[in-house]
């Protein structure tokens, strides 16, 4: 552990030289703010989800429609985080797409770019 602004941190447990757009199974654990309990609570043994819960478990579901190159396995929902596995079938493309005009200047505001 190292220290950042006097506090202790872990460091990234990513695997230093893995592109992470690759082809593969990856275990995600998203937390909440400050481990805030917003998820749910455990009652009885049993999860009962928020409703930022049960948003979190839909938003989950809905990867797929948006990123057609991704498979999902297991989800669950704790209090202050989530746990999932999901699969990149294809290499993963990046593509950047201005979708909203401004005012502002931007040449290539028309174009995506991969």
């Amino acid at each position: 552990m190292t220290l950042y602004k006097d506090r202790y941190r872990i460091e990234s447990t990513r695997l230093k030289g893995w592109d992470y757009t690759s082809e593969g199974w990856y275990f995600v654990t998203i937390c909440t703010h400050n481990k805030e309990c917003l998820l749910g609570n455990m009652v009885s043994g049993q999860m009962r989800l928020s409703l930022i819960g049960e948003a979190a478990g839909r938003f989950w579901q809905d990867i797929p429609n948006h990123f057609k190159q991704t498979g999902l396995d297991e989800f669950i929902a704790m209090p202050n985080h989530v746990h999932g596995i999901i699969c990149i079938n294809a290499p993963f493309v990046v593509i950047v797409c201005n979708l909203h005009r401004t005012n502002l200047p931007n040449p290539g505001r028309d174009r995506c770019l991969r």
